[in-house]
């Protein structure tokens, strides 16, 4: 059960950015109060955090007319970015994206931790069929999609899944693929499929390997890229 990585990713950055924003506005400040009104380190650390925090405590000394206009600018640009670094952590905890993120982080770690289990290639009506028989026959599996619609059922069957593209080698990995004792690849296209034999075959050559083909041209290019068994529904 995992959000993309792109997901992930994109709300560190967004988190990263912000802090990178407050670190920036404090460094300006001290830099700027120790440049035009020749405060001490020090001073120029007190007379900043009581400036971006708006708290109005008394000067260090009285302000030059330069000073005044650096700190209206400071109080400016630190409100807009407090504000936009409230509203990208008030984002995440008011609508549960940050729950949801390590909720998915926690189902990352179960299935690193899954070994001797099966991993299912697309959740088409193949590969569910296959997930309710593994599900009845109490098997350990994980299943690799990339439908968002899918994804969503998924989701709320409380099954193990990866957002992603089963073709790609980083994504089988994820799945867990040296860990593995079983595949088996529904997905609807017969190159795609193939692909994913080929991958997995040399990722572990000790993989019980199950293809799915529509073509019946596919089922000898799916053994000789390693499928132990191909199975043709149509």
């Amino acid at each position: 059960m995992l959000l993309p990585e792109k997901a992930h990713l994109f709300f560190f950055k967004k988190l990263y950015l912000a802090s990178l924003f407050l670190l920036l506005v404090f460094s300006i400040g001290v830099i700027g109060y120790m440049f035009l009104e020749n405060y001490k380190l020090l001073d120029a650390i007190y007379m900043t955090v009581i400036t971006v925090a708006t708290v109005g405590y008394r000067e260090v000394h009285e302000l030059s007319d330069t000073g005044k206009v650096f700190t209206s600018i400071l109080i400016i640009f630190s409100l807009f970015t407090f504000a936009y670094a409230i509203s990208v952590i008030t984002r995440y905890v008011i609508e549960g994206e940050f729950q949801l993120l390590f909720k998915h982080y926690r189902v990352n770690k179960e299935i690193q931790k899954l070994s001797n289990h099966v991993i299912v290639c697309g959740y088409g009506r193949n590969g569910k069929q296959a997930c309710a028989q593994l599900k009845s026959g109490n098997e350990k599996f994980v299943v690799i999609e990339s439908n968002q619609t899918i994804i969503e059922s998924l989701n709320e069957d409380e099954i193990l899944f990866i957002q992603g593209d089963a073709t790609i080698d980083e994504v089988l990995a994820q799945a867990g693929l040296h860990n593995a004792k079983a595949l088996i690849t529904a997905l609807p296209s017969d190159a795609s499929n193939v692909f994913v034999v080929l991958t997995a075959r040399e990722k572990n050559s000790n993989l019980k390997i199950i293809s799915r083909a529509s073509d019946e041209s596919s089922e000898a290019k799916l053994k000789r890229a390693g499928a132990d068994n191909v199975i043709m529904p149509d």
